[in-house]
């Protein structure tokens, strides 16, 4: 096989921080711009998408299986993605939404490590000048 095949044309304008979720056989990632979460699953091949209030920008398993952890905005959040369930963990960035966290990954000791970038995300996904 030669090439690039795409299996879900889900029209992303910034997908990116791709998480694989092994005991659910299913991949997860975020599209930044549109403030969506996308879940591929490799049994059924559907694919389903959560819309966020702010763009989100990394995930991360924990040691719940039905928690993700959720870089979005300005903080972090735990999300159940089976209900939808979303709470608050934690703010991490004092200046947003002038400034956003970005990139995510976590390490193999499970400490979760996030960047920040001045914001060039608007409200309706628009690219926004960045400042100084």
């Amino acid at each position: 096989m030669t090439g690039v095949n795409c299996i879900v044309p889900t029209g992303d304008w910034t997908g990116e921080g791709a998480v694989w979720h092994a005991s659910e056989r299913a991949l997860y990632w975020v599209d930044i711009q549109r403030r969506l979460i996308h879940r591929y699953d490799t049994e059924s091949t559907a694919t389903h998408t959560w819309f966020f209030d702010h763009p989100p920008v990394a995930i991360a398993l924990t040691e719940r299986p039905d928690t993700l952890l959720v870089a979005i905005g300005g903080g972090l959040i735990l999300w159940q993605p089976v209900n939808d369930a979303r709470a608050d963990f934690v703010d991490l960035e004092d200046n947003w939404p002038a400034a956003r966290l970005n990139d995510g990954r976590a390490d193999p000791a499970g400490n979760f490590w996030v960047g920040s970038m001045f914001n060039n995300v608007g409200p309706e996904g628009e690219a926004l000048p960045i400042e100084d």
